[in-house]
């Protein structure tokens, strides 16, 4: 929302957005943002130890956007999206009718869909369930990743993670119809209570916490 005049630190209250560089920045929750533009100075050998690094002082302009929740905050959030290739008036734009809507953004759960290319990304923080839309709950047994492509009252495809490497399997429910199986997952739909439940195979050992990626229509 503002032009930096000058090099320097700005603090700004009531920002909805902000460009630098063609990458937007935008706060669904407008508040008080913090910037730096200013020159920086620092030595490569202070982030990498390696004897070819050089230690000579690099100074460059550097691009700095932060918000301050204080010393010792409690119960403290933030939200923000990053809207790649942007331009003023696609901000502005976009402000007024994002594509991205934030679904929970708990200590539990944190998940968000992109209605533009009907994809959800769900971090499960433990055991819970998430609405992704008015048709399609999700849930899950174990802390997780997951991704979903929607459409209306399906679910197209999934890709399932454990970041913590420590699980076997994983089970997830749905009430979207899934069923059916592939190599590393399993899917039954129980007619009475209207739900999908589908059992995931994680990877193993030098690939535990890669993604089980599948879809589930036309099986």
């Amino acid at each position: 929302d503002h032009i930096i005049p000058a090099k320097g630190r700005h603090d700004f209250p009531n920002v909805s957005w902000v460009l630098h560089d063609g990458v937007g920045y935008v706060f669904p929750n407008p508040g008080k943002v913090n910037l730096s533009n200013a020159m920086a100075t620092g030595k490569w050998k202070d982030i990498n130890h390696q004897a070819s690094t050089s230690g000579e002082p690099v100074e460059l302009e550097v691009f700095t956007l932060w918000l301050d929740h204080g010393i010792k905050p409690e119960q403290a959030a933030y939200e923000y999206i990053v809207v790649p290739g942007a331009e003023t008036t696609s901000l502005e734009e976009y402000t007024k009718n994002s594509p991205v809507e934030i679904l929970s953004n708990t200590p539990q759960i944190q998940a968000v869909i992109h209605k533009g290319i009907n994809r959800s990304h769900v971090v499960f923080y433990e055991a819970g369930k998430i609405k992704i839309n008015d048709h399609i709950t999700l849930s899950t047994d174990n802390p997780c990743m997951v991704m979903v492509k929607v459409n209306e009252k399906n679910i197209e495809a999934f890709s399932v993670s454990d970041p913590s490497r420590k699980l076997e399997t994983l089970q997830l429910k749905t009430t979207a119809f899934v069923e059916g199986s592939g190599p590393d997952w399993e899917a039954t739909w129980d007619k009475k209570e209207k739900l999908s439940t589908i059992t995931i195979a994680l990877p193993q050992e030098g690939n535990a916490g890669k993604s089980v990626v599948f879809t589930t229509l036309g099986m």
